[in-house]
């Protein structure tokens, strides 16, 4: 599984539990792609990068 399908698959799970009125569903699914796009960087970049130092 790539990181895309990673993340595509993750939103589609979130967006089936929260519903967000004022949106549609597609908006709704591009809005929890973009959020867990940047919460798993900042999670990779912080448990699996090592410091330079």
């Amino acid at each position: 599984m790539t990181k895309d399908e990673l993340i595509k698959d993750l939103a589609t799970k979130v967006n089936k539990l929260i519903n967000i009125p004022l949106l549609n569903e597609e908006t709704e699914q591009a809005l929890f792609e973009m959020l867990i796009s940047i919460i798993l960087g900042l999670v990779l970049d912080r448990f699996l990068i090592k410091p330079l130092i």
